[in-house]
Order: C-alpha cells, then sequence, then structure tokens
C-alpha cells in the first residue's frame, strides 16, 4: 500500500515549498507522481509553477543547505542538488508552466503516466487529463499525443527505457511512432542522447531494453557501429549473429555482477557457473560492489561504463580482420581496432576524458585473461604488466572475461575451462586486493634524480624506464631494497635486451 503524498515526501521539503509559496500553486509533477502511485521510493523530484521557477529553486537551495543551477534559462527551469535531505540525495527540478494552465502543460508532456500533477496544497486531488493513472493499473505505455514522440525524439530511447524498467507494454500507436522517428534523433545533442542511453545502461539487466532499440532501428543515431557489425556476413551464422553475441555478452555481464552482488546467495544458476563465481570471487564482495558503483564523471557510474564497453567488445571486427589477416598478431589488431571504435564513440557523445580512457582500457584486454586462463597460473610478473596496462579499469576486465566466456555458443564442453577462467580472475582480483604493495603498485625504493647520480646518468626517458623496470622486479620479488635497485639498474645498462621495451 502506498504512503500518503504528505508521508512520500520529505517533510522539510514540503514545508519548505508551502512556506514560499503561500499564495500561489505549486505543482509535484510527471514521473514524481507516477513513482508515487506505484509505491516507488522518489529520489528525483519535478515541480511546476506558474512562474519565477529559477527563482524559488534558488530559495530552496538557500532554505535546504543544497546546490542550484540552471537547467533551461529560456524555459525558466532550475535544479537543486540536496546531498543529505533526510538521509538522501535528492534532485529537485523546477519548472515554468508550459500553456495556459497546468491541464495544458501536462498534455504536452510524453507518455500518459507522466501526465499527471499533485498540487501540495490540496495532495489528495490528482490532476490526471490524459487518464494515465488507468494506464498505470494497466501497466501501458501511451504516448499523450500522436505527435508525442516527433515533438521531442529523445522520448524514443525514454520510452523503451520505462517499459524495461516499470515492466509495461508499449501500445501500439507508441511503437509506431517509435519506430517511425528515422533520423530524428539525429537532431538531437549528444549530450542528450548520451544521457538517455546511460539511462538505458544503467537498468540491471540493460540487454532486452538494447534489443530493443535494434528492432525499433535506433542505433544509427546513437551507435551506429553497432548497427554495422550486424552485417557482418560468416558461414552458417544466422542475421544479426555479431550484434547478438555482442548483447549476450551484456546479458552474462548483468549475470556477473550479480553473483558478486552484495547479499547474493550462492543458489542460482549453476548451469551458467554463477555459483562458482560466487564461491572464488564473493570475498570480494564489497570493493566489488564499492567499485562498481564509483562515478567517473557526472553521477555516470562505473558499471554503466562497462556495460558501453561489452556492448563494443565485439563491434568493427570486420575492419580489424581487413588490417591483419594472419597469425596470432591478427587478435592484437582486434582488440585494438575495438578500442579505437568504443572511444571514438564515447567521445562523440561527450563522455569525460576519463570514461574514454577507462573504456578503451576495457575494450581492449579482456583476451590476456582468456590466454593466460588456459595457461593454468598467472606469473607474478604478467599481474603486474596486466595492472600496469589496465590500472583501475584491470577489475572490470576480468568481469567483461567472464562475460565474455559464458557468452560463447555454445559453451565449451565440460567445466574445466571454465574453472580455470574463474581461476585466473580470483589470481588478478586477489592481486589487487590483497596483494597491492607488493604486486601491483610496489614502493618506490630510488627516486629518479638519485638513480640518474648513481648511473652518472642525465634526468631522461632511459632514467624513467630503468626505474619501470626496477618496480617489475619489485613485483616478482627479485629486488628488495635501495641499493639492489641501483645494482640492478647497474647490470641493466650492459644488457641492452633489459632496456628493450618489454
Amino acid at each position: 500500500m502506498k504512503k500518503s503524498l504528505s508521508a512520500w515526501l520529505p517533510e522539510s521539503l514540503r514545508r519548505t515549498l508551502l512556506q514560499l509559496m503561500i499564495d500561489k500553486p505549486i505543482w509535484l509533477v510527471g514521473g514524481s507522481v507516477r513513482d508515487w502511485l506505484l509505491g516507488r521510493v522518489g529520489y528525483d523530484l519535478d515541480f511546476v509553477v506558474e512562474d519565477s521557477a529559477r527563482n524559488l529553486a534558488r530559495k530552496v537551495a538557500d532554505q535546504l543547505d543544497g546546490y542550484y543551477y540552471d537547467l533551461d534559462t529560456d524555459r525558466d527551469a532550475g535544479r537543486v542538488i540536496v546531498p543529505n535531505l533526510e538521509g538522501k540525495r535528492r534532485i529537485l527540478d523546477f519548472a515554468k508552466m508550459r500553456g495556459l494552465d497546468f491541464t495544458a502543460d501536462l498534455q504536452a508532456r510524453d507518455f500518459t503516466i507522466n501526465a499527471m500533477a499533485i498540487g501540495l496544497e490540496k495532495p489528495d486531488h490528482i490532476l490526471d487529463p490524459l487518464g494515465g493513472a488507468a494506464d498505470l493499473k494497466g501497466r501501458w505505455l501511451r504516448s499523450c499525443s500522436p505527435s508525442a514522440i516527433s515533438n521531442d525524439p529523445i522520448r524514443a530511447l525514454r520510452a523503451v527505457r520505462l517499459a524495461d524498467e516499470l515492466e509495461f507494454k508499449l501500445t501500439a500507436e507508441t511503437i509506431t511512432q517509435v519506430c517511425e522517428i528515422g533520423d530524428g534523433l539525429a537532431t538531437i545533442s549528444p549530450e542528450r542522447i548520451r544521457d538517455e542511453f546511460f539511462n538505458i545502461l544503467n537498468l540491471p539487466r540493460p540487454g532486452n531494453a538494447l534489443r530493443e532499440l535494434n528492432q525499433m532501428d535506433l542505433y544509427k543515431s546513437i551507435c551506429p557501429e553497432l548497427e554495422s557489425i550486424q552485417k557482418i556476413e560468416r558461414p552458417y551464422q544466422a542475421a544479426n549473429y555479431a550484434l547478438e553475441h555482442s548483447l549476450r555478452i551484456v546479458d552474462r555481464l548483468a549475470d556477473v555482477m550479480i553473483a558478486v552482488g552484495e547479499g547474493h546467495e550462492s543458489k542460482t544458476a549453476d548451469e551458467l557457473g554463477l555459483d562458482e563465481i560466487y564461491l572464488l570471487l564473493g570475498r570480494y564482495q564489497a570493493q566489488l560492489n564499492a567499485h562498481l558503483n564509483t562515478s567517473l564523471s557526472d553521477n555516470r557510474r562505473i558499471r554503466q561504463l562497462l556495460f558501453f564497453a561489452a556492448l563494443y567488445y565485439k563491434a568493427d571486427k570486420q575492419n580489424a580482420d581487413s588490417k591483419i589477416n594472419s597469425g596470432s598478431a591478427r587478435f592484437w589488431a582486434h582488440d585494438r581496432v575495438r578500442a579505437d571504435v568504443a572511444a571514438g564513440r564515447a567521445r562523440d557523445l561527450r563522455l569525460s576524458n576519463r570514461e574514454v580512457g577507462f573504456i578503451s582500457k576495457v575494450v581492449a584486454h579482456p583476451i590476456r585473461i582468456t590466454r593466460s586462463s588456459l595457461e593454468g597460473q598467472i606469473p607474478e610478473r604478467s599481474i603486474y604488466r596486466f595492472f600496469r596496462d589496465t590500472g583501475k579499469a584491470g577489475v572490470d576486465v576480468v568481469l567483461l572475461s567472464l562475460a565474455d566466456f559464458l557468452a560463447q555458443d555454445p559453451l565449451p564442453t565440460g567445466r574445466e575451462s571454465w574453472s580455470a577462467q574463474i581461476k585466473a580472475a580470483h589470481i588478478l582480483l586477489n592481486a589487487y586486493y590483497e596483494q597491492k604493495p607488493q604486486i601491483i603498485d610496489p614502493p618506490l625504493l630510488v627516486r629518479g634524480d638519485e638513480l640518474a647520480l648513481e648511473l652518472g646518468l642525465s634526468p631522461g626517458p632511459k632514467i624513467g624506464r630503468l626505474l619501470e623496470l626496477i618496480r617489475e622486479e619489485q613485483a616478482v620479488g627479485d629486488i628488495r631494497s635501495k641499493q639492489d635497485a641501483v645494482e640492478w639498474a647497474k647490470r641493466a645498462l650492459n644488457k641492452s635486451d633489459l632496456m628493450d621495451e618489454r
């Protein structure tokens, strides 16, 4: 049973708003009303007033010790972020009413379930001109008008996401509108496309929604490389095999995340080997969850970026095949090309440089984990080099490698290869979380200027290379002191093979 609106809204917020709007109505609108009716917790709240919305938002920020910034000066819309409102971080959006009255404002919105409003001074009365409450009960996602999607094509992505998130069905008319949007998304800014697309990637299991994007022909305006890999021709494989394989990796990645998630119990999906993931990697639940929920920029979490990387792990393989046609180097060409393709799309979607670098590293390196698992063990030197090249993203490479293995069709017979894969993942995560100072990030034993003085060299690239090689020898236990480091460097100068790039 849902709470009363007065109980659902944070009391300090409700009291503040009513005090500030003594003689003017203020309406809770859109998804906020929908979530209240569904009994969902609402951390993002939307309000509409007749005028001076940004002015009101600034006052709210002052009263609640929040932060204010403009959303849209032309439409008089502002946002307040309150870090701690009754124990939770809240985002409060305020906008000026569009149209002649609140009914016209609601009729101009995207979907009927988002076109309801409640006046805070009359919390028992719902303004519902388009039957949103009935659609909520029937679990239908219906556009507000025949032109709702074309008026703002970004709503096509929102339709796919909301239908999956709420487990609603799109009405036939809404599906038609989404499918007919065509190149309309090309008129939308990359930032808005990014935000809606990453909302989809924030779903617990985004695979089904990502398939819907393909069925509705929407990838060409979001991630055209994903559309192009459908055209890869391979003998004995069905149409869309390459894209479906990428989506299957996304599905299995969600399984892996659940298997290492906090609160998971080893009782599910034995046929996928998720029980073994839990048994061997479950000890790192807290660290992995903290890592996956870390934001590199603008509140986009690493788990969303990892799903993006999973989508691109098989992208542009045909292009890579054309560059290098034979030999083991071909696999490394795939890695480099895919990483470049994924990074390029991330830049086009206006992700930050940190996010682009993260995605590039994740896409480029999973094959190394697969090869190591086949060897049955991972030398300390290889562990050091792996994390030297991947940094913190190495954790995500490990998770993606497991998902990639599980996405094979068919899976290798027997459990030996899967057990080896998980063992490799365990070795790497154990090194990262429990042996970092010894293997991954050994302490600096000698500074560059000290080493240059001892060797009679000028500071420069050679000294930097020596310092890196010293750290690698520390990782394998061959250098333990400053004296060891200096002596090793002296010997290295006389052996050109030691100074070659490793």
